[in-house]
């Protein structure tokens, strides 16, 4: 068995992009290969879909220039009609995709990929089944069509309201192929289940997993010693993401309210300086970005307790990870 992992990067966001995959897969004993836009290991079974030297400079001025021009999405990037003549796509058994949202993957090249190979493809957000966002919220109009979007800002944003075009794009697309397609949660199951543009799709329900050999109860004090906090802090930890469905606002303003005589730990994964009105006040650890699962549950066992206000997720593999190493 042969298997093609197919994603936007390697390192970043191991879990959702394949890399876990793959090295899951091999130490099965199954040839499993990854192919990315952006490779930042060195992998020898990691390829990119471009070696040009200039190919993120030509990507952002002409393709991605175009699309936001044209307000449409993952429709021009010409990389993805790449695939049919590399033997390593050839080959597989089976290909799996991933985010494949990322400016990089054309969506018109699934017909013709998918009835070349078999195809897995694993939705980690709605946009698959939207006219251009991430996450509708309370909008349904992704049920009906999309078309006068109340939130073109919202991610992925658009400078002119062609929703509805998106929309009826991907359902010609979708028809057009031969795609079983994953989700990790009932909600998203829910939701793909009532979306008109994934009614011919085979769909599977599949929790993500997490090792409990790694997230598991710890012992806190000697966490915070080795993190650098202060004896006696109470530690709040959380992703600090600018992304507006993540919920830091709230965290931010519950932090601004609480009065606490004991002294307060800050510990953040994800992106750095968002919390910084609080230095001074409060100690900051900033992580940013963690890869090392080992570290990660070491952050966790660190925490007194895990805030994860997010407005939408389609699983919430942070939580997940938070309660096996027993946090509130």
């Amino acid at each position: 068995m042969r298997v093609l992992q197919v994603g936007y990067t390697d390192l970043v966001g191991t879990r959702f992009n394949g890399r876990d995959l793959c090295r899951g897969l091999r130490e099965r004993g199954i040839e499993a290969q990854h192919c990315v836009w952006d490779k930042r290991s060195d992998d020898p079974g990691t390829w990119q879909l471009s070696n040009n030297r200039y190919r993120s400079l030509v990507n952002d001025l002409v393709f991605k220039s175009l699309e936001t021009r044209l307000s449409v999405e993952s429709l021009l990037f010409p990389y993805a009609w790449k695939l049919p003549f590399d033997r390593r796509f050839r080959a597989a058994d089976i290909v799996h995709y991933h985010l494949i949202h990322r400016d990089f993957f054309s969506l018109p090249a699934l017909p013709l990929l998918t009835r070349m190979r078999p195809a897995v493809w694993t939705l980690h957000d709605p946009w698959a089944m939207t006219g251009h966002c991430l996450y509708p919220l309370d909008c349904r109009r992704w049920e009906t069509g999309c078309g006068e979007c109340p939130s073109l800002s919202s991610p992925i944003p658009m400078r002119r309201d062609r929703t509805a075009f998106m929309w009826k794009a991907k359902r010609r697309i979708y028809e057009a192929s031969r795609i079983d397609v994953v989700v990790a949660s009932r909600w998203m199951l829910d939701m793909a289940s009532r979306s008109p543009l994934l009614s011919r799709a085979r769909l599977h329900h599949i929790p993500f997993g997490i090792d409990l050999e790694v997230f598991r109860p710890g012992d806190p004090e000697a966490a915070k010693r080795r993190l650098g906090i202060m004896p006696g802090s109470l530690v709040i930890c959380f992703r600090a993401v600018s992304s507006e469905f993540k919920g830091l606002r709230y965290m931010i303003e519950s932090l601004r309210r609480l009065r606490e005589e004991r002294p307060v730990c800050l510990l953040t994964f994800s992106e750095r300086g968002l919390v910084d009105e609080f230095r001074g006040r409060f100690q900051l650890v900033e992580l940013g970005w963690v890869n090392d699962e080992t570290l990660a549950a070491e952050v966790y066992n660190a925490a007194d307790v895990f805030l994860m206000p997010s407005t939408a997720e389609a699983f919430g593999m942070k939580a997940v990870e938070a309660m096996a190493c027993g946090k509130p």
